[in-house]
């Protein structure tokens, strides 16, 4: 009998003031290595925009890095560049 192994829960980020959870996708079996990130950002206008990706990644760190790129990507274009001062 295999018991299920805990999977790190969802990392709440927060980047330029916009609020995002992401979410992790697990495949079959105890890897710990997600296969896939939905991610939701918030707007200050209370909308919540979704990314998904689905790719391979090295380990757990790299999802997480992966899901914080997506959003300040995603961010920057909402808000336009920050300005380097």
């Amino acid at each position: 009998m295999t018991l299920p192994v805990d999977k790190p829960r969802p990392v709440v980020y927060k980047y330029r003031g916009v609020d995002s959870i992401i979410r992790f996708a697990w495949a079959a079996g105890n890897n710990q290595i997600p296969e896939a990130l939905r991610i939701d950002v918030k707007t200050a206008d209370g909308a919540v925009h979704e990314i998904r990706e689905h790719a391979e990644h090295l380990s757990f760190e790299d999802a997480v890095n992966e899901g914080r790129l997506h959003v300040r990507n995603f961010v920057d274009k909402l808000l336009g560049q920050e300005s380097s001062v």
